[in-house]
């Protein structure tokens, strides 16, 4: 499969879900793609979108994947 020449991809374990604002599972599903543009596609930027540095006890397990290349 040919990616392009700048691209990133995010997989994250459902436990991020515990961290994102919203009531409900859908109003979640709606955030998690504005969290991860403010990322800025990197890993870095998604662990401070999260606040996972400043989280003492994390609520689930929480794994993330960050696939980049040439990120502006």
């Amino acid at each position: 499969m040919d990616l392009p020449a700048s691209f990133s991809l995010t997989m994250l374990s459902d436990g991020v879900f515990d961290l994102l604002p919203g009531q409900s599972l859908k109003e979640k599903e709606v955030a998690l793609p504005q969290v991860i543009a403010a990322a800025g596609g990197t890993l870095d930027g998604l662990v401070g979108s999260l606040g996972l540095a400043s989280l003492g006890d994390m609520p689930d397990d929480i794994a993330l994947l960050v696939l980049s290349r040439n990120l502006p």
